[in-house]
């Protein structure tokens, strides 16, 4: 979808690929997960592609914890949604 391999992704945020008008609302979003404010998150945003191309994406995101509720790592579904806007 934005044209990196997955060794590439590895090496990359969700801040390197957002676009910098986004990168506030992400921020604060990852946060309230984090710290348990919320148990999901849907959100609309643009990513910076490997060449340069932005697309508009939907994503959903949880925060997937432990038996004694630390956070062990985020399960994110990213939907393309370039066409629709």
């Amino acid at each position: 979808m934005l044209g990196y391999t997955e060794d590439e992704l590895r090496q990359k945020t969700f801040r390197d690929l957002t676009v910098d008008d986004d990168l506030e609302a992400s921020q604060r979003f990852a946060k309230q997960l984090l710290e348990g404010a919320r148990h999901d998150v849907h959100i609309e945003k643009r990513y910076r592609r490997k060449d340069g191309g932005i697309i508009w994406a939907r994503i959903t995101a949880s925060m997937i914890r432990d038996d004694d509720g630390k956070p062990l790592f985020t399960a994110a579904l990213v939907e393309d949604i370039t066409a629709r806007k």
